[in-house]
């Protein structure tokens, strides 16, 4: 299995592990592999993908819950 992040610009060697570490106590899940992605559309924060569980702590998803929220 793996694991993805994806930040919105590309991040340094210890701020990828420390996500990466995290992630895997939050959901208890240990990839065989990581992978970095930088997409800019997320604006901020990052988006972590392992096998079905998606962990999205994006600026984008924060302004379309805001955006939701107005609706």
């Amino acid at each position: 299995m793996q694991g993805v992040v994806t930040t919105a610009i590309a991040v340094d060697e210890a701020t990828f592990e420390k996500i990466c570490r995290r992630m895997e106590q939050a959901t208890g899940i240990k990839p065989e592999t990581w992978v970095r992605k930088v997409d800019p559309q997320i604006m901020g924060g990052f988006v972590v993908r392992i096998g079905d569980q998606l962990v999205d702590m994006s600026v984008k998803a924060r302004l379309d819950q805001v955006r939701e929220g107005l609706n």
